[in-house]
């Protein structure tokens, strides 16, 4: 009897498909900044509260220049 190949055979993404991936990695990433971006511009909640305070710590009074710069 023949051997026959029952392990699955994994290929390789391809470099488009790679590069694919990161990108949307990278949109995903820069969505979620964004948004937590504007929720510290205008105080909404928590987080908006705790990130625009956090940014106040790093560059002081220019925290709305830099939420904006950003």
């Amino acid at each position: 009897m023949a051997n026959k190949n029952t392990s699955k055979t994994r290929r390789r993404p391809s470099k488009a498909e790679l590069e694919r991936k990161q990108a949307i990695q990278r949109m995903l990433i820069s969505l979620a900044l964004a948004i937590c971006l504007i929720f510290a511009a205008l105080k909404w909640g928590a987080v908006g509260i705790t990130v625009y305070n956090l940014i106040r710590l790093l560059v002081g009074s220019l925290a709305y220049l830099a939420i904006f710069l950003c």
